[in-house]
């Protein structure tokens, strides 16, 4: 089903057949972006393919639940044949059968659920280019077999409950590796009861130069039992402009 989403001039699909046994669909030439839940468990689905016209990704539920796509071809793919990456944004990663992914060079933002809705990954690396996640939906959103997660050196901000032992998140997580010296921003859901921030196992490495910092921040608190610091070695490069201190002289020089 096409139609034009709510006058903002796009040509949107907003209903693929869930339960349609085609298994590669190819978006019709004119369509520019896919609503929330346009895609919604097509599991029969295993490559899509994008057409010249596509423009936009509305929303992270727009593919929900369709977590066996392979391949995809198109508008914004990069050459891994996976990733669709527009301006420095990762739009959508196909994670049908993906069990390890990095983040592409040139990726600078995560998209809303980007790396969401992957029944197979199990390690997980944000390469240190990317800074942002974009708005402030889930970034790890249904990763049920995700155990190892290493977080960019320039990581800003994490958005919504990143981490959770439930089974809509990530209850298989046993180890993230935060090498971001300045503790990424972390939004919490108020409706989300506390046993899902309860795992068995895990352990969240942080850089032992501000390891104090994260266990003071108030982003940072559901999670202060589970942090450890780690030597990540000199990750100034990333922060020119910051210092992580414990003594100011008089004549301006930090020392470490």
């Amino acid at each position: 089903t096409v139609q034009n989403y709510n006058g903002l001039g796009y040509n949107t699909m907003v209903a693929f057949a869930s339960a349609s046994d085609v298994t590669e669909y190819t978006i019709p030439e004119g369509v520019q972006a896919i609503e929330s839940y346009g895609c919604y468990y097509a599991t029969n689905l295993t490559k899509l393919n994008f057409p010249d016209s596509f423009e936009a990704i509305f929303s992270g539920h727009a593919f929900e639940g369709t977590t066996n796509i392979e391949t995809i071809t198109g508008k914004y793919v990069i050459e891994d044949g996976r990733s669709m990456v527009n301006d420095g944004m990762l739009k959508f990663v196909a994670g049908g059968g993906l069990e390890s992914y990095t983040t592409p060079a040139g990726v600078n933002h995560l998209g809303d659920m980007a790396l969401g809705f992957n029944d197979d990954l199990k390690e997980l690396v944000i390469s240190d280019e990317v800074e942002t996640f974009d708005g402030y939906g889930y970034i790890f959103n249904y990763n049920p077999s995700l155990e190892t997660v290493t977080i960019s050196a320039r990581m800003i901000s994490l958005g919504f409950d990143p981490f959770r032992s439930d089974s809509y998140c990530t209850p298989s997580l046993k180890t993230v590796y935060c090498r971001a010296l300045i503790p990424p921003v972390i939004y919490y859901n108020a409706d989300i009861d506390s046993y899902c921030y309860d795992f068995d196992d895990l352990t969240i490495y942080v850089p032992k130069d501000s390891y104090d910092m994260y266990l003071s921040s108030a982003y940072w608190d559901t999670y202060e039992r589970y942090l450890q610091p780690y030597d990540y070695g000199d990750l100034s490069e990333f922060y020119p402009d910051y210092y992580i201190s414990s003594d100011y002289s008089s004549d301006g020089v930090v020392e470490t």
